[in-house]
């Protein structure tokens, strides 16, 4: 089974809904795409499967990447992958909830400029960090498309 079978079984498979209706196929893509890519494949399933114990396991995955990626020392990573986890989450200007504009005249919204997002955190680590998130995504996003042109 090649790469792109394995990320579109998976994806696949987390549609489905819980883990005892899978079948064994599913089962075994689903594992193997996290031995590929497991922040992405934790990513995803958060997104799937939104609850405090996936959005631990994302950030457990993320503070153990940081120190051998060089981004934090050990110490930070967990601090680092926790704010970095909670703005990716919730990226949404907090005074306009993500419409960019602050009222019925519409006018734009001062704190994001108008973007509906709220500014990128100052912490060099936590920047870092949420590129890395972005990436893993943008790697899954790659494979189901070029999945779909094969």
């Amino acid at each position: 089974m090649n790469d792109l079978n394995r990320v579109e079984t998976t994806l696949c498979a987390l549609t489905v809904g819980v883990a005892y209706e899978w079948s064994e196929n599913h089962v075994l893509a689903h594992g193997l795409s996290g031995q590929r890519n497991p922040i992405a494949f934790a990513l995803d399933h958060l997104l799937s499967h939104p609850n405090r114990i996936n959005a631990r396991l994302v950030t457990l995955l993320i503070a153990k990447e940081l120190p051998r990626l060089k981004v934090c020392t050990e110490k930070e990573s967990w601090d680092v992958a926790n704010d970095a986890i909670s703005y990716w989450y919730d990226s949404k200007c907090p005074d306009c909830k993500g419409r960019g504009v602050i009222d019925f005249e519409q006018h734009q919204c001062q704190t994001c400029s108008g973007t509906g997002k709220k500014p990128r955190p100052r912490h060099k680590a936590t920047n870092e960090c949420v590129a890395i998130i972005e990436g893993a995504l943008e790697w899954m996003e790659a494979q189901l498309q070029k999945r779909l042109r094969s």
